[in-house]
């Protein structure tokens, strides 16, 4: 049950998903093609466009981060309050 509300995706956490993975779109769409492999050269080298396996794994990493993230706001959020309420 823990693990399942630290994946639950809440405001906070979904912001910084978009956020990473916006930030991250040089990782998984190459715009800067060259010409030789523009022409369609066969090369595990040329990588054109978008790349689902690297959006897969920078969207796995950034929901993880956004994750982590979150619950450390919210760990924080709750250390301070308590200590101005006491």
């Amino acid at each position: 049950m823990a693990i399942m509300d630290f994946l639950w995706m809440t405001k906070a956490k979904l912001f910084l998903l978009i956020i990473f993975l916006i930030v991250t779109i040089p990782k998984y769409y190459n715009s800067n093609c060259d010409a030789a492999c523009a022409s369609g050269a066969a090369s595990p080298l040329c990588q054109c466009g978008f790349s689902i396996a690297n959006f897969y794994t920078i969207f796995v990493l950034a929901y993880i981060v956004a994750c982590i993230m979150g619950e450390i706001y919210k760990i924080i959020k709750k250390r301070t309050g308590k200590k101005i309420a006491a």
